[in-house]
């Protein structure tokens, strides 16, 4: 889901003709449909494969955690249980109670969950409105450019940190299965923070050259206007 996204916002803004962008995307959505399709056909008759009944569990528990709460649906009902017991305001930094044990992977998949436990929803939004104010900063980088390459590189990068947290928000709130998405430089693990980092990276050195440019015209304008001045006089 995220590599197709960064895709299709790729495409838009390159300006790729529509036809073509409806075949890719249209391919896409089927090739989802048909996997889909072939999991809960093969789970019908019982023969889906055992490495995919974990994925199949996640899938059934979206609707209610709590129907099989020490089960499938432990870690969701626990992240439940952390998002209301933080309130508004939280319980206060290092005082979660559902990390202590209750809640499995919870510095790395459910780290919002025990942030909304510890500094509430007013804490819980700023880490959102942080990363949202992020992503909003690179895509407005992103129509200043007049290299397309560079456009092209903002884009992807600001989408991908864009839907990345959306679908840990999403997993954690029970609005789509758990997929076991990092919520971009909040959860441990190295691995997602050194590939963020390098997007980033290239974000930042992009923005610098813009910047260089920029200067460079206006050291051309400021040594032109004498020879303005002494072309009028």
């Amino acid at each position: 889901l995220m590599i197709l996204a960064i895709a299709g916002a790729i495409f838009w803004a390159a300006a790729i003709p529509i036809k073509k962008g409806l075949i890719i995307i249209g391919a896409a959505i089927a090739s989802l449909i048909l996997v889909a399709g072939l999991v809960l056909l093969l789970e019908k008759h019982h023969l889906l494969p055992s490495f995919f009944e974990h994925a199949y569990d996640r899938i059934a528990m979206v609707h209610n955690p709590f129907l099989d709460e020490h089960g499938a649906g432990y870690q969701m009902s626990n992240s439940y249980y952390a998002l209301y017991n933080g309130g508004l305001f939280g319980r206060g930094m290092g005082n979660s109670i559902t990390k202590k044990g209750y809640l499995p992977e919870s510095e790395t998949d459910f780290i919002f969950s025990v942030i909304a436990e510890e500094f509430g929803v007013i804490g819980a939004l700023l880490v959102l409105f942080l990363l949202f104010l992020l992503c909003m900063r690179i895509f407005q980088k992103s129509t200043q450019q007049k290299n397309q390459q560079a456009t092209l590189i903002l884009i992807g990068v600001g989408t991908w940190i864009l839907v990345q947290t959306s679908i840990n928000i999403g997993s954690i709130l029970g609005l789509i299965p758990m997929t076991g998405v990092p919520l971009p430089f909040v959860s441990y693990g190295g691995t997602s923070y050194l590939i963020l980092s390098f997007a980033i990276g290239l974000a930042l050195n992009i923005s610098s050259r813009q910047v260089k440019e920029k200067n460079k015209q206006v050291e051309r304008l400021q040594l032109k206007k004498p020879e303005l001045l002494n072309k009028n006089n």
